[in-house]
Formats: C-alpha cells, structure tokens, sequence
C-alpha cells in the first residue's frame, strides 16, 4: 500500500489501513501530523482519539489536533498539573507584573506631584 493511500494513524503504528478506519478520512493525504498523533497518542490513548475524532465535524479536526498536542505536550512537561500548571504559572506572572505597574504607577504619581509642587513653589519664588 502506497504512502499516500495511508491514514496518518496508520502511518504512526506502522500498519495497512482498512476500509472503516475512523482516521482514514480525518487524517489522509497529511503526512504533517505524524509526530503531533504520537504526542497524542502517548498521552492520551488511541481510544481516547478515535472517541474525539468521531463526535466532531470534520472541519474542527485542526483545532482539536492544536488543542490535544498542546495539552498533551503540557502534560509532558508537567505530568500533575498539565495546561493547568501552565495557567497557574501565567496567571502568577500576570499578578506579579500587575503589582509591578502598580508600584510603578504609583511612583508616577508621587513624582507628577512633586513636580507640581516644585513649579507651584518656584512660581511663588519668582
């Protein structure tokens, strides 16, 4: 059987595909998606895939590949937390620069009403 004749699927276990594969149509022609399939697959099962692929309309196929490849590579580097330890993280980085405009916006005003006192007090002078 000819590469191009081959689902993506099929492609990463290394066998011939058959007439009712489930990934026949959602993956055919894409030799790009072979890497992003076993991430996925090494995460979260073939099972678990074949389950997503079916209940979707065939057009969302690249969101839920984007989606499932970046959860599953999230789940790689932080096995507990997945992309919820990558929200966590951001979130803390947004509190941590929001304190840091803070701080900083309130050394703005401190140095604006100086600055202000300054002129009042040298027009005063003059």
């Amino acid at each position: 059987m000819s590469l191009s004749t081959r689902c993506i699927v099929c492609l990463y276990k290394n066998k011939r595909v058959v007439p009712s594969d489930v990934y026949f149509n959602a993956y055919s022609q894409d030799s790009t998606h072979v890497q992003r399939v076993g991430i996925i697959f090494d995460v979260f099962g073939e099972k678990n895939l074949e389950r997503w692929i079916v209940t979707i309309d065939p057009s969302d196929l690249p969101t839920l590949l984007d989606t499932l490849e970046q959860k599953a590579r999230a789940r790689l580097e932080d096995p507990i937390r997945g992309s919820s330890g990558q929200v966590m993280r951001l979130a803390e980085e947004n509190q941590k620069l929001r304190n840091e405009l803070e701080g900083i916006t309130a050394e703005n005003v401190t140095l604006r009403e100086n600055l202000a006192k300054q002129r009042q007090e040298h027009h005063e002078h003059v």
